[in-house]
């Protein structure tokens, strides 16, 4: 067996990795988006984790029924909310040339929804009314993952065509590691250390 051709080749594929990671880290647009992207997952994450802790604290659910309750809204408005982006971002779009005004149409596409999310989500914790809980969730999270689509398109359409696979699977990384992995982590330890006040 060849060591040293075996070593080279392991380094050249590393070398590869690093200027491919400085390429797509060197790119403003790609970063911002993945910087929102990954605020976006964390909030997203964190409502998740502790939905079901406020139903069980306002409306004495257990755990397995605030799971499911919450979980059949996260994975109905999943659903639909990931199609819905991705019509809302053609029809964003449309007219509009490949690159840069595709990207800006879809940047204000993602304002508008992340704009009508954040009221359902306010409003949803707000008064004591089970059904308006329920509603308003549903809407904050159709309105989240109406995001998924156009987000990811962003990803795509920020980088170079040789660059897109390797850009969208750091996007990933990045927005699970500080996003939605560590979100129930923090807004835990606020919780707690609020939770006396």
């Amino acid at each position: 067996m060849d060591e040293g051709g075996c070593w080279a080749r392991t380094r050249g594929k590393l070398m590869q990795v690093w200027y491919e990671l400085e390429e797509v880290f060197k790119n403003r647009l790609w970063f911002f988006i993945t910087i929102g992207y990954t605020t976006q997952t964390f909030v997203t994450g964190g409502f998740a984790a502790y939905g079901i802790r406020f139903l069980e604290g306002e409306y004495d659910y257990d755990v397995g029924e605030a799971g499911t309750a919450f979980g059949g809204i996260t994975v109905a408005t999943g659903l639909v909310g990931s199609a819905l982006g991705g019509i809302l971002l053609e029809r964003a779009k449309r007219g509009k040339k490949e690159g840069v005004e595709s990207v800006y149409a879809g940047a204000r596409l993602l304002t508008i929804l992340s704009i009508l999310a954040l009221p359902f989500g306010i409003l949803s914790v707000a008064f004591h009314n089970q059904t308006l809980f329920f509603v308003l969730v549903a809407f904050c999270e159709l309105a989240l993952f109406a995001q998924v689509s156009p987000i990811n398109s962003l990803i795509l359409w920020s980088v170079p065509v040789e660059l897109r696979a390797f850009a969208i699977a750091v996007s990933v990384i990045v927005i699970h590691l500080l996003g939605d992995a560590i979100s129930p982590l923090i807004i835990g330890a606020i919780l707690d250390a609020t939770e006396e006040c």
